[in-house]
């Protein structure tokens, strides 16, 4: 049997996640494909159907209509399969309606025919929206959703690129379908972000002087701070003078279980203060969860984890008593109300609750060398224990995608702090191998494991330690496996687990509990592998490990 070769991780993984999902991650841009952008001294290089857009003398495009399919729009070339992004900032507005002037981009035979993503904005703020081509010409384009006349500059198009030397960290909003191999904050490499769908209850995640989020004893100012995501979207939070009680906070219902509230929170002074994130029931009222955090001159995501008492209305408040003052300016974004027992990945609301979909990423075993008679996996990663989960969230599922009857799995107990090898053959589990025992709630947990099967052969081996082998045991050689999946199960999509996957390793044989201890002990160098056949290919910086 051969070894295929591929030049990164995405020629390899099979993927999909319906929906948009933030990670950070090294982002490059490209060069500017957008022809007079900035709008110094005309409006040249824009087509505009109706001939109603005019130049503002102080360099701006004036867009004065609002019929469905009208507004000045550029055309720019693209590669298919290519990942854009679009800028631009609504200087100001006049006019009103149910909503307001709109940046919108995509690929498509016409302006308005595949337009892909769209952003409505306000007055004063700057809008970033990323799509993936889908012809080699797309279209950005300026429109108003109801009665305005609208202003705008810096509009933008670049070609975006992810992990190169010269990228700086960014929270990336990756468009639908893309997967996120994710970094950490000091520039660690993480490896490819899998997380089960979420939904961020908050209908405002990013906009603090809506009225639904409640001020006491400070006011908002808006589009104020560069956030995390590098947009200028983060408002700035300043107590009223002479206070020591300032707050601002928001109400949401839910279900009675384990929710977390998260918000990115920095202090826009020259000095670190602290800071309360609080639940309360509203009716009756009750306490529910504190937190004292303190914040500094840069980003920090800060969380709160909290069961609600019932279905009635929490209150979820930044701030409380005089743990912050007079003179602290706080700066604020991102928001995020999930049901769960920690935090995942932020969600971006615009007026209504937002779902993240499931990552869904898999290996068909045709697209390497597979023996379905035996044969052993690593993977090296981290992975979320949730001990409220509940459908034995994956962590690798070597199975059918058509029946779950014979499979090779790594699943996190229902319990939610052990991760089990434990194959399955004609439905019934043939071993219990214990690769992590009794682990933190909601914390991530690094490791290098690696399973061997074959029958009456099975072992577990975690970080250089055998954990445990099983001689007695079956793994039905006569019905064929045809799927990796990293994640969640082979048969559909569900018991998904959150965890970053750095390196993952096949090998058509059962190795020993000797290799398998030297395949998994910690090791400091960067260069990471990936083997098919038993002929290893090494890499350093594009596949699913990082």
């Amino acid at each position: 049997m051969g070894t295929k070769t591929y030049n990164n991780y995405e020629d390899l993984l099979t993927y999909t996640r319906a929906s948009k999902g933030h990670a950070l991650r090294p982002v490059s841009y490209g060069d500017e494909l957008v022809t007079n952008g900035t709008f110094d001294s005309d409006i040249s290089g824009w087509t505009d159907s109706l001939s109603t857009s005019t130049w503002d003398p102080a360099g701006y495009i004036s867009v004065s209509y609002f019929t469905s399919a009208s507004g000045p729009y550029q055309s720019f070339s693209t590669e298919v399969g290519k990942i854009y992004t679009v800028s631009g900032t609504l200087i100001s507005t006049t006019g009103t309606g149910a909503s307001g002037p709109l940046i919108r981009a995509g690929s498509g035979s016409s302006p308005d025919a595949g337009i892909i993503d769209s952003n409505t904005l306000s007055a004063g703020e700057t809008a970033t929206i990323s799509f993936v081509a889908t012809s080699t010409t797309s279209y950005v384009y300026l429109r108003n959703a109801s009665a305005y006349t609208s202003k705008w500059d810096n509009i933008s198009v670049k070609e975006v690129t992810f992990d190169q030397p010269d990228g700086t960290l960014t929270l990336f909003e990756h468009p639908n379908n893309i997967p996120r191999v994710e970094w950490d904050a000091d520039g660690n490499r993480l490896g490819l972000l899998v997380e089960e769908a979420r939904t961020n209850l908050f209908p405002y995640s990013e906009d603090f002087s809506n009225a639904a989020w409640i001020k006491q004893n400070l006011t908002v100012s808006p589009n104020t701070v560069t956030a995390p995501d590098g947009t200028n979207t983060a408002d700035v939070c300043t107590p009223s003078s002479g206070t020591s009680d300032a707050g601002i906070r928001a109400i949401a219902s839910s279900t009675a279980s384990p929710h977390v509230f998260s918000v990115w929170l920095k202090s826009s002074t020259d000095s670190s203060f602290d800071v309360n994130l609080t639940v309360t029931r509203n009716v009756p009222y009750a306490s529910v969860a504190s937190k004292s955090v303190t914040v500094t001159t840069s980003w920090q995501l800060f969380s709160v984890s909290a069961t609600l008492l019932d279905t009635s209305s929490h209150a979820f408040r930044i701030g409380h008593g005089s743990s912050w003052v007079d003179g602290e300016v706080l700066s604020i974004w991102g928001a995020q109300l999930e049901a769960g027992s920690f935090p995942t990945s932020y969600i971006k609301t615009t007026g209504a609750t937002a779902t993240r979909s499931a990552d869904v990423a898999s290996i068909p075993v045709a697209d390497f060398g597979y023996n379905n008679k035996e044969g052993t996996i690593l993977v090296e990663g981290d992975y979320k224990f949730n001990t409220s989960g509940s459908g034995f969230p994956r962590i690798l599922e070597l199975g059918n995608t058509t029946t779950s009857e014979n499979r090779i799995v790594i699943y996190i107990s229902e319990s939610g702090n052990d991760a089990v090898f434990g194959p399955l053959a004609a439905n019934v589990q043939q071993a219990s191998i214990n690769l992590f025992a009794d682990q933190t709630d909601g914390v991530f947990e690094a490791s290098k494991m690696a399973i061997v099967f074959a029958e009456n052969n099975f072992i577990g081996v975690r970080d250089g330690v055998t954990k445990a082998t099983d001689t007695s045991g079956t793994i039905v050689p006569s019905e064929p496996r045809d799927i990796l999946a990293i994640g969640r199960q082979a048969a559909g999509s569900s018991s998904v687990g959150t965890g970053h996957f750095k390196t993952i390793k096949y090998y058509p044989r059962a190795l020993t509990s000797a290799q398998l201890q030297a395949l998994t002990e910690p090791r400091s160098d960067a260069t990471l592998s990936l083997t098919f056949d038993g002929l290893e290919s090494s890499f350093t910086e594009n596949y699913i490990h990082g």
